[in-house]
This record gives C-alpha cells, sequence and structure tokens, in this order.
C-alpha cells in the first residue's frame, strides 16, 4: 500500500501508527508533500527524517513530541505573528521546543505570541518573571498560571490589581503560603476601611472575588492566621457611616470552603461551630480534626438539620450519639437508630422508644443483637415487625413466623396469549404444522382465531373451525388462503353475513 498510486491511500499509510519505520522511511522519499506532511504527524517516524523534511523542505508538525528543536526553531523565524501564535499554542507533553527560542519571542511585538510563551510548558522562570510585567493581561495571567513561575514572581502577582491574574496565583501549587495570607489580608484591610464609597467598594470587591477567598479558604497550604481571618468573617465596616456603603460580610461559600479545609485546627473549628450559616455547621461533621468536645458543641446545636447530621456520621463519638438518642426530634433519633456505629445498648434505648418509626429504624439496624431482635418481633406495630423479618441478624424461626410480612418482589404477569400456549414454537426443532394443530386447542380463543388464519394450519383443522359456534373462528376459516375450495363454498351460506362475505371474497380469488 505505501506504493499504490493513490495519494490518499499512501497518506494513509504515512500516518497511520502500525506501519513499520521501513515504510516510514520509504515514504520520505515520496513525490507527494501531503503523504510527507502525515509522516512529520507520526510519532514512529525516524527523528533523522523529521529533521530532514524539516530543514530542507520546511514539513513541520509541532504536536509530535518527537519533532526536534532545531526544526521547531527554524520554523518559527519567518512566520507571521498569527502563524506563529498558533504554532506555539498548546505544545503536547513533552515538546522539544527549544528554550532559546521561546526567550526570544518572549519579546515578540504581538501580544497574542508573548502569552503563547507564557502559556508554555518549557518557558523557564527568568522569561516567566519578565512576562509578569507584561502589559497584555492575558499573559500576566498565563504567568500566574504556570507551574514554572518562580515563587517570588507568584508573590509579586499576588497583589496584582486584575482580579483573574490573583485567582491563578491561588491556584498555583508554587505560591508561598505568605502570598496567600497577604492575599487575605489586603482584601479584608480594602473592605474594612471606614467611610468607602459604592466605587470604591466595587473596585475592592469585584463581582466574582469571592471565588479567590473561596480557593485560598479551601487550600491547605494557606496560613493559619488567613484561614482565622476567615473563619472569623472579618469583612465587616469598623466605623460604618450611613452616608457610606457598608461592606458585606464574609460570604457564606467562602466559608463553606473553609469547613472542608483539612488544615483547619481544633481552634478553628470551634470559631466555625458557632458559625451563623447552618451549612457550614452541617459540612463540619465530615471533618477529621473534629475533637469530642466539638463534636459534642454541634450535637447541642439549635437546629434540627445540624444534629441530624452528626446523629448520621459514622464516626460520631459513642457519648455524642447516646446523647442524641434521647434528641426531643424523632428525626434525629432515627438517625441515631441507623447509624452503623451505634453501640448495643444505645440501640437497647431506642429499641423501646415511644415512637414506631425510631422502633422500626432500630429494627433495620444490622448490629442488632438476637434479644433485642426477639422482643421487637412482638411489637404492636406491623412496620417494626417487618423490618425484623428483614434484618439478616434475626434468626430463622423468628424470621419464618414473620414471612407473611416480608414484602415479595413483583413478578413480571405473563400475557393472557402466551398463557394459552402449550408451548413456544421453535423452528430449529419443531414442526411448524404439528405445532398449529396444537395451538387450534388452545383455551385462549384468540390463539385459536391466530391459528386458524394461518395457511398452513392442517385441513383436518379448518374443517373442525368452520363447524365452531364462534363467528370469528368461522370467519378466520373463510378469510384463511389455505381453505379448501368445498369449505369455503360451505361458509359463503354461512348464517354470519360477515363470514359469507369472507367466504365468497376468498372462492373467488
Amino acid at each position: 500500500m505505501a506504493q499504490d498510486e493513490s495519494e490518499q491511500v499512501r497518506a494513509k499509510v504515512a500516518e497511520h501508527p502500525d506501519s513499520s519505520v521501513e515504510i516510514l522511511t520509504r515514504l520520505a522519499n515520496d513525490t507527494s508533500r501531503e503523504v510527507k506532511a502525515k509522516l512529520t504527524a507520526n510519532p514512529n517516524t525516524p527523528v533523522t527524517i523529521l529533521t530532514r523534511l524539516g530543514l530542507e523542505e520546511n514539513l513541520v508538525n509541532q504536536r509530535n513530541p518527537n519533532t526536534p528543536g532545531i526544526v521547531l526553531a527554524q520554523a518559527v523565524k519567518n512566520m507571521s505573528s498569527k502563524n506563529l501564535a498558533d504554532f506555539i499554542k498548546h505544545p503536547v507533553k513533552g515538546s522539544q521546543m527549544p528554550i532559546e527560542t521561546l526567550s526570544q519571542l518572549a519579546s515578540h511585538t504581538d501580544s497574542s505570541v508573548r502569552y503563547r510563551v507564557a502559556s508554555h510548558p518549557n518557558t523557564p522562570a527568568t522569561v516567566l518573571r519578565q512576562l509578569a510585567r507584561d502589559s497584555y493581561v492575558a499573559t500576566v495571567r498565563a504567568v500566574a498560571n504556570n507551574a514554572n513561575t518562580f515563587p517570588e514572581t507568584l508573590e509579586v502577582l499576588a497583589s496584582h490589581p486584575d482580579f483573574t491574574t490573583r485567582l491563578e496565583v491561588v491556584r498555583n501549587p508554587n505560591t508561598p503560603p505568605r502570598a496567600l495570607a497577604e492575599i487575605v489580608l489586603s482584601s479584608q484591610n480594602s473592605g474594612n476601611t471606614p467611610n468607602q464609597t459604592v466605587d470604591m467598594l466595587k473596585s475592592a470587591f469585584p463581582g466574582n472575588h469571592n471565588d479567590v477567598l473561596q480557593s485560598i479558604a479551601g487550600n491547605p497550604r494557606t496560613p493559619i492566621e488567613a484561614l482565622e481571618i476567615l473563619a472569623r468573617r472579618e469583612f465587616i465596616g469598623a466605623t460604618p457611616d450611613p452616608r457610606s456603603f457598608i461592606p458585606p460580610t464574609t460570604d457564606d461559600s467562602i466559608v463553606r470552603s473553609l469547613a472542608y479545609n483539612p488544615s483547619l485546627t481544633p481552634q478553628l473549628l470551634s470559631i466555625l461551630v458557632q458559625d451563623p450559616c447552618v451549612e457550614v455547621r452541617v459540612c463540619l461533621v465530615r471533618h477529621p480534626n473534629l475533637t469530642e468536645a466539638l463534636w459534642l458543641r454541634l450535637a447541642e446545636d439549635t437546629e434540627i438539620s445540624v444534629r441530624g447530621a452528626v446523629a448520621a456520621a459514622i464516626n460520631s463519638p459513642v457519648s455524642v450519639l447516646e446523647l442524641l438518642a434521647q434528641d426531643e426530634q424523632v428525626e434525629v433519633r432515627i438517625k441515631v437508630a441507623t447509624n452503623p456505629n451505634t453501640p448495643i445498648t444505645v440501640l437497647q434505648v431506642l429499641a423501646g422508644d415511644e415512637n414506631s418509626s425510631v422502633r422500626t429504624a432500630a429494627a433495620s439496624n444490622s448490629n442488632l443483637p438476637e434479644t433485642i431482635l426477639t422482643q421487637l418481633a412482638n411489637d404492636e406495630k406491623v412496620e417494626v415487625r417487618r423490618a425484623v423479618a428483614q434484618n439478616h441478624n434475626t434468626p430463622a424461626l423468628i424470621r419464618e413466623s414473620l414471612r407473611d410480612l416480608i414484602v415479595q418482589p413483583t413478578t413480571r404477569q405473563t400475557s393472557p396469549t402466551l398463557r394459552g400456549l402449550y408451548r413456544l414454537y421453535n423452528p430449529s426443532t419443531d414442526d411448524l404444522v404439528s405445532i398449529l394443530a396444537e395451538y387450534a386447542s388452545s383455551e385462549n380463543a384468540f390463539v385459536r382465531f391466530v391459528t386458524l388464519l394461518h395457511p398452513l394450519t392442517p385441513h383436518e383443522v379448518l374443517t373442525q373451525g368452520a363447524q365452531s359456534a364462534s363467528w370469528l373462528e368461522r370467519y378466520a376459516v373463510a378469510d384463511n388462503s389455505g381453505t379448501p375450495s368445498v369449505l369455503c363454498q360451505q361458509l359463503a351460506e354461512d348464517s354470519n353475513r360477515i363470514v359469507r362475505a369472507a367466504a365468497r371474497v376468498n372462492t373467488n380469488s
């Protein structure tokens, strides 16, 4: 196929990943430029061929990770700005674009080219430091996002006036913790300055400024002192002036992100358990650093949803579950009863709860011992006894006595037509004529009707059908193309006009 007369076929061979080196080498001398262009895209093409095609014929594919740097460097020399920006855009992993080339392009007059350089994974940190002062804001954002950027450069960009730049700084894994703290402190100072005007506050709090603080709040590398500012919701006006625009308190979304930060200390968690946002307090039950004292604080929360979340948490301390087992709200006690870590002593108490829903939840707990299950098997409420019957720990004798309470899975009902068939026709093993004879004696009227319509139904069966008391069955025989003419003539005199009409049409056809 490498020697096929069709250029398209040879081009397909040139780009195919399974083409051998021998075939690719042969195609490197092809007369078609398209075929050789396909070769430059194939990662299996030898580097010597990629070099020759790039330097001698200016055929380069920047997406091929094996394209030599010397080829890439020459390709960009005489390229227009638009083509150049596209050429270095989104390089594949392992791109061999030379550092020297990127360093030269960092001073290009076209901003789109400088932006691509700032985004390139091969751009060195020294060049990125230079581009951090670029006049084109998209280039600065790309520097803040680049994994090669110096921590010192990121620290400078942390105070950049552009919101997106600061957000990229927060998300960059190289950003030093002190820079994250600086962003929080600067935001706090901007928002808390008294007598702010509306325009000034809009500048301090851009529309999606919370995105920056959310990222900082959830970042495990953020210093504790910065997290404490967020936890205390300290973005408030110190000396509010009725004529000024009072900045809002820290947004709930920021504190929710903070609640998931694994670096929170018990001291910061003790602040958050008092947070006014219910969702924040609910989120805290998933935190690994909660102390037993903080668990108890949450278990005494005024909101049912918070206490319910604590009751359902699989890592709730036993002392907390014992407390919530006496909660005044049924929903909370139900969650304690279903918690797999609830101790047997607590389950014993809940099994005697005055509310049947709580007893039902306890009866469904997989850790419930036989003694309590035996007790609940005699409960006055049927839903409690049913839960006992469905519990795998229930003794076999008790399950047997309660088997009528177990809801059986519904089975799909067979259609009346299928129930009327003695067996289904199998074309590989059954004789169709014999099966039709069987179907003709079915108790199902529809099965008999369809059988009498079939042209292969035996004549003796049709003769019996012609004498049926059902006019529909006589009609089926009269309309059957396999019915003998003698029967058709007989049915042409039938007492039913529909049967007579069908028989006459069948006779004349």
